[in-house]
């Protein structure tokens, strides 16, 4: 074989041999399942406050990846509307945890991103440390809004 010839067939032969490293790639991997429960609890009343479990809305699920997961809860707790009056108002806390399926693009999304679409204001953040007995320290960002909700609008 001629040093012509060679050179003909040494650009084909190295694309070959490159593509061909793809098949040598590592397969897709099993994502590691999550160590936070997805449970929020109900039947409980700390310091007087009293949670009702919610589903999502059909527009989060709509946009969401199908294998999203949810779990969403009401807690309310009844305070004073002032030290002199025995009369009391509630005061709603909405809780939620989304947990990503495996397409991360279509599954999860920052909270801070969507709220403000969902009508919630004055957004503020704080960042916490939650100690979980036999796991650690979980650092988490709190997340703080107003929202007006009048009677006849969905949930």
């Amino acid at each position: 074989m001629n040093i012509k010839t060679l050179k003909i067939f040494v650009l084909p032969l190295l694309l070959a041999v490159t593509l061909g490293g793809i098949y040598l790639m590592p397969r897709k991997g099993e994502v590691q399942d999550s160590s936070i429960s997805m449970a929020l609890p109900t039947g409980m009343n700390p310091d007087g406050w009293h949670g009702t479990r919610r589903q999502e809305s059909e527009q989060e699920r709509g946009i969401l990846a199908p294998d999203t997961e949810f779990s969403k809860a009401d807690y309310v707790q009844e305070v004073p509307i002032s030290l002199d009056a025995p009369e009391t108002a509630p005061v709603l806390c909405r809780v939620s945890i989304v947990k990503s399926g495996h397409d991360l693009n279509n599954s999860i999304h920052r909270p801070e991103r969507c709220l403000p679409a969902q009508g919630h204001f004055n957004l503020t953040g704080t960042k916490v440390e939650v100690p979980v007995e036999g796991h650690g320290i979980i650092r988490m960002t709190k997340l703080k809004s107003q929202q007006n909700i009048t009677p006849d609008q969905p949930q």
